[in-house]
C-alpha cells in the first residue's frame, strides 16, 4: 500500500495496527476470496450494521472536522477476514481510496478477480508501521453524540493515477445507510470526465454514469440496497486533476437524510445528519 501524505496515513495506520494484532509488522501474506465475498466478510465484523464509527470526526490535523468510517484489516475481501478482524475509524475518503482505488483495481489487474489467489500486503517502506501508536485511530464508539461536521475535503480529494487506477476524485460521504440517493454534480466546462458515480471502499459501484445529463452536470439516482462503507461521490478522469463546481447527495428516504452539498467556491460544507492463480503478488 502506497503512502501519500494525508490521503493515505491513517490507512495505513489502521492497517500497521491491524498487522501487529495478528504478529507482523509490516507485510502479511493474504489470499483475495473472490468476487461478491467482501460484504459478508464485513459484515461479520464490527464494521457489520454501519454504526461503528457513526458521528466520529477527525479532531486534529490537516483534516480535522472530517468523517470516520470503519475500516478493517485483514482486507474483507480476503479469506482471513473474520469476527475477529482488527477494527478501526479512518477519515472517510482515505478508506475509500484504499478499497475502491487500490485494491478494485489490483484485484481486476493483477488476479483478474480469480478467488484464491495469493498476494503479499506489504506497507510502502517509507511509511513506519513501529511507530504507530495505537491511540492514533479510535475504534468503534456507537454513542457519539450527533453533530455537525466542518468537512476539510468537502469538494473532494485527488488521487493520482496509478498503474491499476484512473485519476480519481473522491467526496467523501461517510457510512451511508441503504436507501435512495439523488446525484447532482456539476464540473468545469473544460473538465475531461470519464465516469461518475457513487461508489465505497468495497469497491461497489452505484449507477455508473459515463456522459453527462446536460452540458458538465450529471443527475442520476443511486441505489443502496445495504450500508454503503466508506461511500462517496466519485469522478474519474484521464487528466492531471480535476475539481467540481458544484454537488449534492440527498437521500429520498424519510429517515436518513444525510443531505450533503458543496461548492467548488468554497473550501468546506457542513454535513447535517438527521439520521465493498497460486502465486505470489505485491499489492503497490
Amino acid at each position: 500500500m502506497p503512502y501519500i501524505p494525508d490521503k493515505t496515513d491513517e490507512l495505513l495506520a489502521n492497517i500497521c495496527l491491524g498487522l501487529r494484532k495478528f504478529g507482523f509488522v509490516d507485510h502479511q501474506l493474504l489470499t483475495y476470496a473472490g468476487p461478491g465475498k467482501n460484504r459478508a466478510n464485513r459484515k461479520l465484523t464490527d464494521c457489520g450494521d454501519g454504526t461503528c464509527c457513526k458521528n466520529q470526526v477527525k479532531t486534529s490535523g490537516v483534516n480535522r472536522g472530517e468523517k470516520l468510517t470503519c475500516d478493517e484489516y485483514p482486507f474483507a475481501s480476503t479469506t482471513q477476514s473474520s469476527a475477529n478482524s482488527w477494527v478501526g475509524c479512518i477519515i472517510g475518503f482515505q478508506n475509500t481510496a484504499g478499497g475502491f482505488v487500490y485494491l478494485k483495481n489490483f484485484y481486476r489487474d493483477e488476479l483478474k478477480f480469480q478467488g484464491g489467489c495469493p498476494f503479499m500486503m506489504k506497507i510502502d517502506p517509507s511509511f513506519d508501521c513501529t511507530k504507530v501508536l495505537a491511540s492514533s485511530i479510535p475504534g468503534c464508539n456507537k454513542k457519539t453524540k450527533r453533530q455537525e461536521i466542518q468537512a476539510s475535503a468537502a469538494n473532494g480529494v485527488f488521487y493520482d493515477a496509478t498503474t491499476f487506477s484512473p485519476g480519481t476524485l473522491i467526496i467523501p460521504l461517510g457510512d451511508l445507510p441503504a436507501g435512495q440517493y439523488s446525484v447532482d454534480v456539476t464540473f468545469p466546462a473544460d473538465a475531461v470526465v470519464t465516469r461518475v458515480l457513487i461508489g465505497d471502499s468495497l469497491g461497489d459501484e452505484y449507477n455508473v454514469q459515463e456522459a453527462p445529463t446536460t452540458g458538465s452536470t450529471y443527475q442520476f439516482t443511486a441505489v443502496l440496497d445495504d450500508v454503503g462503507y466508506a461511500a462517496a461521490l466519485i469522478a474519474e478522469t484521464t487528466s492531471n486533476d480535476l475539481s467540481v463546481v458544484s454537488w449534492s447527495v440527498q437521500s429520498s428516504g424519510d429517515d436518513t437524510p444525510p443531505y450533503s452539498a458543496g461548492s467548488g467556491s468554497t473550501s468546506s460544507t457542513t454535513y447535517r445528519h438527521q439520521w465493498r492463480d497460486g502465486h505470489n503478488h505485491v499489492v503497490p
